[in-house]
């Protein structure tokens, strides 16, 4: 899930964009491809959980370690913001393993909030929360990965022809600002 907004002037032009989401040059199996990606995750809040590798299970199995895909080897949450629900308590979720981390949210708070520095000249500002059930890297993680069958082709075909993993919008406010 991620935050989009588009900073407006007094005409309705798009003075600024975050959170954008469009076409862009990748390659897939060393072949150049045009895909819709999340195009600035740097400056973009992002709410989602990434796993990764220690060193050690990396060592063990002859892989790099940190961020990874590979859902049966990784032993590290190396960062989990994700918004948690109502009734929200650190001990508890603590207790189980799957507190928060890379973020802090007080007990009871099942929200976030971000502040947005406006351009100047911004008369409209537009947020749009947006979800994605397959992003483009974990899609071409999957296809670059698979060595034993034809799963990788039909699993990109089905993906083509659905829609490319198109986000959704949650919800989506609009403010007015006073010159």
């Amino acid at each position: 899930m991620w935050i989009n907004a588009r900073f407006l002037d007094a005409q309705g032009r798009t003075l600024k964009e975050t959170g954008r989401y469009e076409e862009t040059d990748d390659t897939l199996l060393d072949r150049a491809v045009r895909v819709p990606d999340l195009v600035d995750p740097e400056e973009t809040r992002v709410y989602e959980i990434l796993f990764a590798m220690s060193e050690s299970t990396a060592a063990r199995y002859g892989k790099q370690p940190g961020k990874s895909f590979r859902s049966v080897l990784n032993d590290v949450v190396i960062k989990d913001n994700r918004i948690p629900p109502e009734g929200f308590k650190n001990r508890s979720y603590a207790e189980h393993l799957c507190q928060p981390v890379g973020a802090t949210y007080a007990d009871g708070q099942h929200w976030d909030e971000i502040d947005l520095k406006l351009p100047p000249a911004c008369r409209k500002v537009v947020v749009r929360l947006m979800y994605q059930s397959v992003s483009w890297e974990y899609l071409k993680f999957l296809v670059e990965e698979n060595h034993t069958d034809d799963w990788d082709k039909r699993l990109y075909e089905a993906w083509a022809a659905t829609g490319k993993g198109e986000p959704e919008v949650m919800a989506e406010v609009e403010a007015e600002i006073a010159p």
